[in-house]
């Protein structure tokens, strides 16, 4: 896939793709893609090729974590955000608990969600 939406990020090491997908997934990584993107449509971000050339994200999300909109109560997405935070970045545990509330501020913007409503069972995993 290539384009405006879903733009290529070709690395010269294929080792990098990987930590590119894990920090693409994590709900910091998540942010800082939202952040940078256009949002035209409620729940809908996109970047254009040159953009993303600018950071160190993509939106890879591989079928066993949840929809972005639901990163603060995904379990999965939980121990990524634990490992990206204390064990790739050095900080401690008090951070990634402090990151865990953010991931559901985040999933609360009506930009994020886009409307969809929240499973009953979907709540803040720290």
């Amino acid at each position: 896939m290539g384009g405006i939406a879903w733009p290529n990020i070709i690395f010269d090491d294929e080792r990098h793709d990987y930590a590119l997908a894990v920090w693409s997934n994590s709900t910091l990584g998540l942010l800082s893609y939202w952040w940078h993107s256009s949002r035209q449509q409620s729940s809908k971000a996109s970047m254009t090729i040159s953009t993303m050339e600018t950071l160190p994200v993509l939106d890879l999300m591989p079928a066993y974590l949840a929809d972005a909109y639901l990163a603060d109560a995904d379990p999965n997405r939980a121990h990524l955000d634990e490992r990206v935070i204390c064990d790739l970045l050095g900080f401690d545990h008090h951070i990634y608990q402090a990151v865990r509330p953010l991931a559901a501020k985040w999933c609360a913007e009506p930009s994020v969600h886009g409307g969809k409503k929240r499973p009953r069972n979907a709540t803040l995993i720290i």
